[in-house]
């Protein structure tokens, strides 16, 4: 878990930097939902729980 929040922050901020020099609100929210749904599903595949991926995911 800690790993995930480790590189998480470190892939995930340089990507949604990049996405919000867009200036597209809808290409910003696309990214949030799908970035949230792909951690949670696989906290899922590692038999964790869908809420604990999301919050990390909302931590990253």
């Amino acid at each position: 878990m800690a790993l995930l929040l480790f590189f998480g922050q470190r892939l995930m901020r340089p990507w949604f930097t990049l996405v919000a020099r867009q200036r597209s609100g809808e290409l910003f929210m696309i990214n949030v939902l799908l970035v949230t749904l792909g951690v949670a599903w696989l906290t899922e595949l590692s038999g964790l729980s869908l809420a604990l991926g999301a919050f990390v995911a909302e931590r990253c």
